[in-house]
């Protein structure tokens, strides 16, 4: 994303004074929080004073830090508004409720997640899974973006059992070149969360056209399809 004063700010660098520079690479390294924290946190975080923060929007032609907030906020405001207005929240939350209620919640909301394994439907659906890995030749293993650490995972239990696992991790552009040697001995585990990545989904379509049996997680409830 583009901030139009992270340029103004490497043209002027050099001229800063040493503590400014530090406020100025706070600035440019951290624009979402620039946009949502206050002055004072954003102070605290950079390990300045916040008088130095105000000097330095003034620096910038700005009438003070808010002026130059707002700058910031607006670019933002141009990404994903599921991003902005989530992460407005959580600030919100956090400012009323305090750490502790919002690492609450995200136990509890982990607890419910792990509490549908324990569900009859679902333990069978793993059983099941767990049968296609175990007969197959080679599993390959892919995930993007945030699901990839859970096929990493896969992969790496998978390679301390001495188990045939291919990890597809797209380096080099080689995702489509590993699932060449996929077929009907083999099982994909293709790991996604809504809404599902293009990639994940192409690959286990292909997996299942050359005969390959396939195991999915959509990170809240597993599925298995022969």
């Amino acid at each position: 994303m583009d901030f139009p004063v992270s340029n103004l700010i490497r043209d002027s660098y050099e001229r800063f004074p040493r503590q400014m520079k530090v406020a100025a690479r706070w600035l440019v390294d951290h624009p979402t929080e620039v946009a949502l924290l206050s002055m004072r946190e954003q102070a605290r975080r950079a390990r300045v004073p916040p008088a130095t923060l105000t000097r330095l929007a003034k620096r910038l032609g700005f009438d003070g830090f808010e002026k130059l907030k707002e700058v910031f906020a607006d670019s933002i405001r141009e990404g994903p508004e599921s991003f902005i207005r989530s992460a407005e929240e959580l600030l919100v939350r956090r400012h009323i409720e305090g750490d502790e209620a919002l690492i609450g919640d995200t136990i509890r909301a982990l607890h419910g997640h792990l509490g549908e394994f324990a569900q009859p439907s679902a333990i069978a659906t793993l059983t099941a899974a767990a049968d296609l890995m175990v007969e197959a030749r080679q599993i390959f293993c892919i995930g993007r973006r945030s699901s990839f650490p859970v096929a990493y995972l896969m992969h790496y239990l998978g390679s301390l059992l001495d188990s045939p696992t291919i990890l597809i991790d797209g380096m080099g552009g080689s995702s489509t070149d590993v699932l060449r040697a996929v077929g009907p001995q083999d099982a994909l585990v293709a790991v996604t969360v809504s809404p599902y990545t293009r990639f994940t989904v192409q690959a286990a379509d292909f997996a299942v056209s050359r005969g390959a049996k396939l195991s999915g997680f959509d990170r809240q409830r597993p599925v298995s399809d022969r």
